[in-house]
């Protein structure tokens, strides 16, 4: 007999058609978009990674998830977290931290080490919705250094929608938070600064 098939609950679209941007021209790594549709819920997650998991010295990682009937509720900060940072191969709990002041409001942080002996260090963030329900979540992590919580907050400003399809809720959450932007960066070049256009300049007759 035939054993069936088990199907995955996530399935990837491909090719994918990006429904978000992140341009983070201070990482050397391309972005690599990923999209994945809930086989039974309908649930869809647009997952933007720069680097790899325990290669990069460098790795980020933002994921957009707009669940379906697969969902109930999203579990606390710390739950959903080390529920993505698998293939990081933490080297320790996952602990709470201070929240950062994002253009999509307060944003929940946690910190955990990985890679051998816990030298790596990496900073997961948590923002979610009830309405719509959509929750924006990721890390970012160094292999050398700390984590600069400052860019993980410019990371989330360079957060753009590309296109909402016909989510017109998920739009508005967009659009509100582009008028929170700041920008990061124009006034310090420690913040990744987002690229400004020249002043035109005029000669003096």
């Amino acid at each position: 007999a035939i054993e069936p098939t088990i199907r995955p609950a996530w399935l990837t679209i491909e090719p994918p058609a990006p429904a978000f941007e992140a341009n983070l021209p201070e990482l050397s790594e391309e972005a690599h978009y990923v999209i994945q549709r809930h086989s039974r819920g309908g649930g869809r997650k647009d997952i933007i990674s720069f680097g790899e998991p325990g290669r990069s010295v460098r790795y980020v990682m933002l994921e957009i998830y707009r669940p379906g009937s697969e969902l109930s509720h999203f579990a606390d900060p710390a739950a959903e977290i080390a529920l993505r940072a698998g293939p990081l191969g933490p080297a320790g709990d996952v602990r709470i931290s201070l929240p950062l002041e994002t253009k999509f409001g307060q944003t929940s942080t946690v910190d955990f080490a990985v890679g051998r002996f816990g030298g790596g260090h990496c900073v997961g963030f948590v923002r979610h919705f009830n309405a719509p329900r959509l929750q924006i979540s990721g890390v970012s992590c160094n292999m050398d250094t700390i984590v600069d919580r400052g860019a993980v907050t410019c990371m989330l400003d360079r957060l753009t929608l590309l296109s909402s399809g016909s989510d017109q809720k998920v739009a508005e959450v967009f659009a509100r938070a582009e008028v929170n932007r700041k920008f990061c960066g124009q006034r310090d070049p420690l913040m990744y600064a987002t690229p400004k256009r020249p002043a035109s300049t005029q000669t003096a007759p």
